[in-house]
């Protein structure tokens, strides 16, 4: 099978009609890189204590997502924290694999690129689930379980590494002689004649399409979630005014007689008193859980409308890529496309500290070793 060999260096092209100059490229990819490498270090230790937490937790269908997405995260972030670190070294020392950067740079994009496609396709299961239980709550009720959730994500994992996997069978990796120093050995990347047709296939399937679905699913989920949670604040709202009417006017014999009533009963049956505090309690942490899912969504879909768009301008315009006439353009977009992608990873510990009092209670014991404030009446 024939090859055409390209050592695939992602350094900056000359200036010319519509490209970015040299010195604002290297300024803004050195800010970009070194924005990343920071943030990225930040989300890796969050979401090492999101899975630690969560595994901690009684596992359930939530937790079960919520830790295949903190994994899915940690696994983005280890991959462009490592690939900001080797864009920066050689910047500042002089070291012998510096050539081989751009082969380095090409086959962790691979990793971090099916890290995103499983992080997204996670948020919209997770997104789906929440909307389905806020507008179905009985069918939510057989359709989802821990098993269930555990069986979708291992299943999402595979598709993902399956599509991915395709694009590897266009290209190999091998070694040739330095044409600048003889005594050394260059990476570089040996594309198939196939290339063309992979390509088009990820990033029309990939890139594109499954994009568009996971987008586009995520926005109505997130929409009904919104409506569903309004729709119950304002039906909690009805039924406590429709009570507060029918209540005797305050003050009148009949109220204080009534009164007396409900008192006597609460004192010669504590159980009666008390029988709805279950039901109150599950409500209140179903409300919750859906608002911290709510939230998760709205983030990720908020901060991947970036990549999408770039995705979809990079299938419109041949010269949005690397080695195109926007080169340049182009890997200053996706340097900050990756800033804002460890954002999204960086934002969701944040999410669960604020929403989630089992996670906090433990985050509070089993990491910072400090008791958790308990009220009075417990």
């Amino acid at each position: 099978m024939n090859v055409s060999v390209s050592s695939l260096d992602v350094v900056p092209i000359q200036m010319g009609a519509g490209l970015v100059s040299i010195t604002v490229f290297k300024t803004s990819t050195a800010v970009l890189t070194s924005m990343v490498l920071v943030v990225s270090l930040s989300s890796t230790v969050l979401n090492i204590l999101n899975i630690y937490t969560f595994l901690n937790l009684q596992q359930n269908t939530v937790s079960i997502c919520l830790i295949s997405l903190a994994l899915s995260d940690l696994t983005s972030m280890l991959i462009l924290s490592n690939g900001s670190i080797i864009t920066l070294i050689p910047a500042i020392f002089d070291v012998p694999w510096a050539r081989n950067v751009p082969a380095f740079h090409f086959l962790l994009a691979l990793g971090h690129s099916l890290a995103m496609d499983m992080t997204s396709a996670i948020t919209t299961y997770i997104a789906i689930q929440r909307g389905i239980c806020v507008t179905l709550p009985f069918l939510a009720r057989n359709a989802f379980s821990k098993n269930t959730s555990l069986v979708v994500c291992v299943a999402l994992f595979l598709t993902m590494l399956t599509l991915t996997l395709l694009r590897l069978t266009a290209f190999r990796l091998n070694s040739v002689p330095d044409p600048v120093n003889n005594s050394s050995t260059l990476l570089v990347i040996e594309y198939y004649e196939s290339r063309a047709q992979f390509e088009y296939f990820y990033f029309i399937v990939m890139k594109t399409a499954l994009v568009f679905i996971e987008f586009g699913l995520m926005v109505v989920c997130t929409v009904a979630i919104y409506i569903g949670m309004q729709s119950s604040m304002k039906l909690k709202d009805k039924t406590a005014s429709i009570q507060t009417h029918r209540e005797i006017e305050p003050g009148s014999e009949a109220s204080t007689t009534k009164r007396k009533i409900k008192d006597t009963k609460s004192k010669d049956d504590p159980q009666n008193a008390t029988k709805d505090q279950p039901q109150a309690k599950k409500q209140t942490k179903e409300s919750i859980v859906v608002k911290q899912s709510f939230m998760v969504v709205f983030i990720h879909v908020v901060l991947t409308t970036p990549r999408v768009l770039a995705c979809v301008y990079r299938l419109l315009d041949s010269r949005f890529r690397v080695g195109g006439q926007l080169h340049n353009l182009f890997i200053i977009i996706f340097s900050a496309i990756n800033v804002i992608d460890a954002i999204n990873a960086f934002v969701n510990f944040f999410v669960y500290v604020k929403f989630d009092a089992r996670f906090r209670m433990l985050l509070l014991t089993k990491v910072c070793c400090r008791e958790p404030e308990m009220s009075k009446g417990s």
